[in-house]
């Protein structure tokens, strides 16, 4: 029976190891293949709590074989690392019943083929049972399995462990199910521990100061609070769904009972536009051009610079690794996303697309069975191998695969059960806001103003008609 596991750190291969021993699969008949192509830099260290482990539990995996999948550098640094242990030179017959083998392979390029082998026989302890250990990167085809959920919370905090940024998407904006899984990961009781900042796409910079007071605890008057979420660089009513300002407010409960170094941060990313001098709507497409420089410079030093952990809540477009789609003219480029222009800073991020738009359960059918929310990494599986045009519902130029542009697929349940947040009563009865937000999407070239202000009348139709009386 072939078991494969996909951790990211020596913990969690350890952890999925434990699991697999506890199983009741006879040892003659299992093998276990570890996809580490996201594991942790290879040194000394962490082969030798490796073979620990072998050691450890030699009688539970006697007659078992394991391989590890590693990138081609991880492949070479394993052979470094096999020289710093007590070596001796293969040779017919040398292998004995007190001895374990270790092959390091690595295969160079994107073909199918082995191009290159180094072997060494390790001189175990002598306690040491014979144990078949085989490290090795094996051909890509190897891990198109299917993708493996895990519970999500854990799954996003474990990505901590090796990644100083998570860029976790919103799906659909305004959808219910991504908010209350958001409220979720805030409240869990770890979070704040792991995590100090949520750098956040719906709240602007100007207010920055006015969301430290609120978030710490400060009394802060409503007209000036909602600032922060309501003058943003868009002009429609996108943020003012009650979902926005319930996140800000959780994250000021969830603060209530930290300790002040421990207190959570929100950083909010858009650039500060004031809408007091905004008079055409040039002045608000040339702060709109500034949208991801701005979020990129807010997070190199809020986050980066502090050398803290954060979560970045973006819409998923964002975090695409490759962004020029197809029919684009030959000449142009792409586009850098914020997760392009975040990792060229030299941190890896771990990227989540949350999918409230493709109907997973077609492309790996088990997936109706998993409990909602779930998490997977889809490198290396069936859904990463996909075109990303079965995702973003258009081609990119040359065609990437899912794997290629995200690390992680959240699922929040089937399509057809995600639902909308909506304008609250209260606020589609206040005179002074519609007035407001119909001003701003008037701004708009007359095609997106005409639909964005026909969608705000059907959300607030009935009040609207009362203030025209």
């Amino acid at each position: 029976m072939l078991v494969p596991i996909d951790p990211s750190t020596i913990e969690e291969w350890r952890t999925a190891m434990l699991e697999i021993l506890a199983a009741p699969i006879a040892r003659p008949e299992l093998a276990i293949l570890a996809d580490g192509r996201q594991v942790e830099t290879v040194t000394t260290e962490l082969v030798g709590q490796m073979s620990g482990f072998f050691s450890q539990h030699q009688n539970a995996l006697a007659h078992s074989r394991t391989a590890l999948v590693v990138n081609d550098e991880a492949a070479f640094g394993m052979g470094n690392v096999s020289r710093a242990w007590p070596l001796t030179a293969p040779s017919a017959g040398a292998a004995g019943a007190d001895s374990a083998h270790l092959s390091v392979n690595s295969r160079l390029g994107s073909t199918a083929t082995i191009a290159a082998q180094q072997e060494v026989l390790v001189r175990p302890k002598p306690a040491a049972a014979s144990i078949c250990l085989s490290l090795c990167l094996l051909i890509h085809a190897a891990c198109n399995r299917s993708a493996i959920r895990v519970e999500p919370i854990s799954g996003i905090l474990d990505a901590f462990r090796s990644h100083q940024i998570v860029a976790l998407g919103e799906g659909l904006h305004g959808n219910s199910q991504a908010h209350a899984f958001r409220l979720a990961l805030i409240r869990e009781p770890r979070f704040a521990s792991i995590v100090n900042d949520l750098v956040v796409e719906f709240g602007s910079g100007r207010y920055q100061t006015v969301m430290d007071a609120f978030i710490s605890g400060a009394d802060v008057p409503y007209a000036q609070l909602r600032k922060a979420w309501q003058d943003t660089t868009n002009p429609t009513p996108i943020w003012d769904s009650p979902i926005y300002e319930e996140f800000f407010r959780a994250v000021r409960d969830v603060n209530a009972s930290l300790p002040r170094e421990r207190k959570l941060r929100v950083v909010l990313g858009e650039p500060p536009i004031d809408w007091n001098t905004v008079r055409a709507y040039g002045e608000v497409a040339q702060w709109i051009s500034r949208r991801t420089t701005h979020a990129v410079d807010v997070i190199k030093s809020e986050v980066l610079a502090k050398n803290h952990r954060a979560i970045v809540i973006y819409g998923d477009s964002h975090f695409r690794r490759y962004s020029k789609w197809a029919g684009s003219s030959a000449t142009e480029l792409a586009h850098p996303t914020l997760l392009n222009r975040i990792e060229a800073q030299g941190t890896r991020a771990f990227s989540i697309w949350t999918n409230t738009t493709v109907e997973l359960e077609r492309l790996q059918p088990d997936i109706v069975s998993w409990p909602i929310p779930s998490l997977t990494r889809v490198r290396g599986t069936r859904l990463g191998r996909l075109d990303f045009k079965y995702f973003a519902g258009k081609a990119t130029d040359p065609p990437t695969t899912m794997e290629d542009q995200f690390d992680a697929v959240l699922y929040l349940g089937p399509v057809s059960s995600i639902t909308q947040s909506v304008l609250s009563p209260s606020l589609c009865a206040d005179a002074e806001y519609t007035k407001m937000r119909l001003a701003r999407m008037t701004l708009e070239p007359a095609g997106p103003a005409a639909a964005n202000i026909d969608i705000f009348k059907k959300e607030c139709g009935s009040y609207l008609g009362q203030q025209q009386k």
